[in-house]
């Protein structure tokens, strides 16, 4: 805290699920490292818990609208021509006006089973916990291409992803079952990447089949040579079959890893 300190903090929703997953974690690990020394006050509407909260926002109104949106606008903008706030802040205003205005068939909502048998829920709750939204920026670089959001409770993963699938392209193999290439980023609970591609079987010339290459920071490690290094050893494909590969420091490569070797960070 700087030499002029506040006379309490203030953060309103205190029953919110943000506040439970996300706020009160960070506010802990705050106060552990000593650097919050003003009292905490939370406000809230007295009397709600989770699930009454949920009840009177939804899946929209509680994740679609604000964070998802802030996802949505993080990926569509474009560059700002200043690195700050307001500079940004107006690239993403542009995404949200360049959104259509959604229609009937571009919004699906629904209830898991046994929402309405949970505490503090109406017994008519027509509250959604799951909402799929297709939507249309409509401007030169993305007009045409959907933007579709999925959101919900009680789904079988919780995580945050984006998942970018690339246009069909013409192939060299009009026999074989080719399907588009896509990027995927796991933003939470684990930060992943991940490259979909269509890579020739080992035994058939002709025979195509999906893997992914995917990467995941190792932790711990700093500097740009580790980074590297990490990179390398946190990359691996997955298939629709598991087959035999080279063994080796390098065997997570399971197509010609033998090509593959590890930047060491120095130049040659």
């Amino acid at each position: 805290m700087s030499a002029q300190q506040s006379d309490a903090l203030v953060f309103f929703g205190a029953t919110g699920d943000l506040a439970h997953k996300k706020i009160f974690r960070a506010l802990q690990a705050t106060v552990k490292r000593g650097h919050l020394e003003v009292p905490l006050i939370g406000v809230a509407k007295a009397g709600w818990n989770l699930e009454q909260f949920y009840d009177q926002t939804g899946t929209i109104r509680d994740v679609v609208q604000n964070h998802l949106f802030q996802v949505l606008c993080n990926m569509a903008m474009e560059p700002p021509v200043r690195a700050d706030s307001e500079s940004i802040r107006d690239e993403k205003v542009k995404v949200l006006k360049a959104m259509r205005t959604l229609a009937a068939e571009d919004l699906v909502r629904g209830q898991f089973r046994g929402y309405l048998g949970e505490p503090g829920v109406a017994a008519d709750s027509q509250v959604e916990t799951f909402a799929a939204l297709r939507l249309e920026i409509d401007s030169w670089r993305w007009r045409g291409v959907p933007f579709y959001i999925r959101a919900g409770k009680n789904l079988p993963v919780t995580c945050t992803e984006i998942l970018v699938r690339l246009r069909q392209v013409p192939t060299m193999y009009p026999q074989a079952a080719i399907t588009p290439n896509h990027f995927r980023f796991r933003v939470s609970p684990q930060i992943v990447g991940a490259f979909g591609m269509n890579a020739i079987a080992p035994d058939s010339a002709a025979g195509v089949e999906q893997i992914e290459l995917s990467f995941q920071p190792a932790a711990g490690r700093r500097g740009a040579a580790s980074r590297g290094a990490s990179f390398w050893r946190g990359c691996r494909t997955r298939s629709r079959r598991r087959r035999p590969g080279p063994r080796g420091p390098h065997s997570r490569f399971r197509y010609r890893s033998d090509r593959f070797r590890p930047p060491t960070g120095r130049r040659q």
